[in-house]
């Protein structure tokens, strides 16, 4: 429960004011402080009043035993004294005569015994003059049997009488002493007084009889004397001692106390553990300290006593008992420590007022602070505080003054460091937006030249078809041009084999002269195929040179596509110049076979008139031997062209294919370049939104 009340107060504390968190908790561990010192100190004093009461119970004790024990010892020298001078009075023959019975008194009969021949036995003269001398008491006793007759005395009884014919009780404290023949010194109570008393066996002139001299003097005044002592002893206010007889037959009766004299106080700690508790240490230990709890059986009232017990061997066996009440001990403690409370207390709550007020002066001086930190967290970086906190009218330079100066300072840095974010943040929204657009151009630029390489690739592609089927053309036209030649061969052997032949002639000139047609249409058709190749060739050129300043405009990456480009160029121009070749060897191809017409025009003309255009007619077969190996060989020369421009074209179309891929590389590229770009200006616009919620001087 403490510990949930404990939380509770806690919680509560965290919602006060500083000021009140700080005098609460200030006075909190003063009051903690004062009240730990109080307790220690109580602890301390408690402890060391208890020492103290301690030893002066056990001083007390003491001193008390010593009183008693020194007032015994000088009435056992006083006895001793006294025994001395009540024997010198029997120096002489001391006889006893058992035969002689005298009587003692009415009833009682003791044998005679004399002094010097002078009777003791019935004659109290020595006793009483002993007892008119002294003061003291006077017996002489004679020994019959067991018992010891009293036959001469001063003792008197309750009554007044003499006590003469009375015997010594068999439970005096003496007896057990005498009747061995050793001499008692000690207290005795006789017929109701107290005597300090000597009991001394003699023997009679023949050593058959025993006698006893006895001497005792009253202790009633000496004893009353010891008593005024113990009783008028004080520990404390109420603490009186008292003394207990622990020995004998008076065991545990009370012998001197102000109230409970003579009672039992055994059957006083019956019903009272603590003081039975009490008597079973005094009768293991002669002396020692305890705690006793018991209830004052006249009043009720119960007491609690620190308890110190000495014993006194003398005085039949007593132990001095010295109490002294706790509460008497500690009542000055317990007012000490209740002024050390409230005091305390009182100078607790004096601290807290002053910190109260001590400290809400300087918090006061926080809620600028606190309006600074509002400001600033809703933006307004333009806010500052007073850099010097005042105590009343007085200036301080203290901690707040100091974070005042250093929100301030942290102030116009934020504001600064916010400017400087706010046109920094402007200049990348501007350049992001610039970005935008030049990705756009770029990626514009990135499709429109994958276009260009897609629309170049299917232009190669077409080229190195058309190649291919002019290569198809030129092989055509190389065998025809060899079979022109074999034809030009066998008219040639014809025309000198035999003029009877001439009549084949005519049908092999016209064959010829279809077949030279035929190659003037192919030399034609060949013609527009060159024309065709040089169109491609003048188009890939034009095509490279586009693909070149396409490459200078993509800069670094375009480096290797204007390379492959200017290669590209440098090939069409070769194709272009070849055509131009070709176009004039099938030129001359088709002037000749115009004249080979012609001359087989002629030729069909000469066979007719006979054998002598025979020999003209072999000449014109050597000029069209001569032209149809001219035109084998530009054939040849036609189909290597064609070869070469067909591997041309392929390694066109394999550079321009990585072009494409390139193209599509650098389109991506563009591409993701103007995604991040649109995130960046996204981000600057984001951030400058939020820039606008402070409020910052020139921004």
């Amino acid at each position: 429960m403490s510990f949930i009340t404990l939380q509770l107060l806690t919680m509560n504390l965290k919602t006060l004011p500083l000021a009140k968190q700080i005098s609460f908790t200030s006075a909190a561990l003063v009051a903690l402080i004062v009240l730990s010192l109080v307790g220690i100190t109580a602890w301390s004093t408690f402890k060391a009043a208890t020492q103290r009461t301690e030893r002066a119970v056990s001083t007390q004790a003491e001193g008390l035993r010593q009183t008693m024990e020194i007032a015994y010892k000088l009435s056992e020298n006083s006895a001793t004294q006294l025994a001395d001078l009540f024997e010198k009075q029997f120096k002489g023959e001391l006889v006893v005569d058992p035969s002689q019975m005298i009587s003692i008194n009415a009833e009682v009969q003791g044998p005679l015994v004399t002094l010097n021949s002078s009777p003791v036995t019935g004659n109290f003269a020595i006793a009483d003059n002993f007892t008119r001398v002294t003061g003291g008491v006077a017996t002489v006793f004679v020994r019959t049997g067991d018992d010891y007759l009293r036959i001469s005395t001063s003792l008197k009884k309750e009554n007044g009488d003499r006590a003469v014919g009375t015997k010594l009780d068999r439970n005096h404290p003496g007896y057990a002493k005498v009747i061995q023949g050793e001499t008692y010194v000690g207290e005795a109570l006789l017929f109701g007084k107290r005597y300090m008393s000597k009991y001394l066996p003699i023997k009679s002139s023949d050593g058959k009889h025993d006698l006893i001299l006895f001497i005792g003097f009253d202790m009633t005044q000496l004893f009353g004397d010891v008593q005024n002592a113990v009783l008028n002893t004080r520990i404390g206010e109420t603490g009186v001692p008292y003394v207990l007889y622990t020995k004998g037959a008076a065991s545990n009766k009370v012998m001197i106390h102000p109230t409970l004299k003579g009672d039992e106080f055994k059957e006083l700690a019956a019903s009272q553990p603590d003081l039975q508790t009490l008597l079973d240490t005094i009768s293991k230990e002669d002396s020692g300290m305890t705690q006793v709890s018991w209830t004052e059986p006249a009043t009720g009232e119960q007491h609690t006593e620190f308890v110190a017990f000495s014993k006194v061997p003398q005085w039949g066996g007593a132990t001095i008992i010295a109490p002294a009440r706790t509460s008497e001990v500690f009542s000055s403690i317990y007012s000490m420590t209740t002024l050390m409370v409230v005091m305390g207390l009182i100078a607790t709550a004096a601290i807290a007022l002053i910190l109260f007020w001590v400290t809400g002066r300087l918090t006061s001086s926080t809620k600028g602070l606190t309006a600074l930190a509002l400001k600033l967290g809703n933006g307004d970086m333009t806010a500052r505080a007073a850099d010097e906190v005042t105590l009343g009218n007085v200036p301080t330079r203290n901690e707040i003054s100091l974070l005042a100066r250093s929100m301030n300072r942290m102030a116009e840095s934020m504001e600064q460091a916010l400017g400087a974010v706010k046109r920094s943040t402007d200049q990348v929204q501007v350049a992001s937006e610039d970005l935008v657009e030049t990705s756009d151009e770029l990626s514009k630029g990135a499709a429109a030249e994958s276009d260009a390489a897609s629309g170049m690739a299917a232009a190669v592609e077409e080229m190195s078809s058309s190649i291919s089927s002019v290569g198809e053309s030129a092989t055509q036209a190389k065998e025809v041009s060899n079979k022109a030649r074999q034809l030009a061969d066998d008219g040639l052997g014809a025309i000198n084999s035999a003029t009877q032949q001439m009549h084949k002639i005519s049908e092999n000139v016209q064959g010829t002269a279809q077949a030279i047609q035929q190659l003037g249409e192919q030399s034609r058709e060949i013609s527009e195929i060159a024309l065709i190749i040089k169109g491609i060739a003048e188009q890939t050129n034009l095509l490279a040179l586009n693909a070149a300043i396409e490459a200078a405009r993509a800069g670094e990456q375009g480096r290797g596509f204007s390379v492959v480009a200017d290669e590209v160029r440098k090939l069409a121009e070769r194709t272009r110049k070849s055509t131009d070749d070709i176009h004039g060897m099938i030129e001359a191809i088709q002037s000749s076979s115009g004249v080979a017409v012609n001359n087989m025009d002629m030729a069909v003309l000469s066979v007719k008139k006979g054998v002598e255009l025979v020999d003209q007619a072999g000449r014109a077969m050597n000029q069209i031997t001569a032209d149809s190996s001219a035109v084998a060989h530009s054939v040849e020369n036609i189909h290597a062209a064609l070869l070469e421009q067909n591997q041309a074209s392929e390694s066109i179309g394999q550079q321009v294919e990585v072009v494409a891929q390139l193209s599509e590389g650098n389109l991506d590229m563009a591409r993701r370049a103007a995604n991040a770009v649109s995130g960046l200006k996204t981000v600057a616009t984001d951030l400058s939104s939020i820039l606008k919620k402070f409020q910052v001087k020139n921004m």
